[in-house]
């Protein structure tokens, strides 16, 4: 059962990678979700971004592909 709460997930992508996990989302994910870019450190070559979904079978199913 979803519980349609808005819940974010951070994860480091590197150069060329972000568009196979976006189109990833687009095909399987039932609710709504975003991106945003929040800059990698200096330590890391990839940047961070963040994920958030509104439906949390979508937060599960991604976190089991791309994490």
């Amino acid at each position: 059962m979803s519980s349609n709460t808005a819940t974010k997930i951070s994860v480091y992508i590197p150069f060329g990678n972000l568009g196979r996990i976006m189109e990833w989302c687009r095909e399987h994910c039932s609710g709504d979700w975003h991106i945003t870019n929040c800059q990698g450190d200096f330590f890391r070559p990839d940047d961070l971004y963040e994920f958030e979904f509104s439906d949390d079978r979508d937060v599960i199913a991604f976190s089991l592909h791309w994490k």
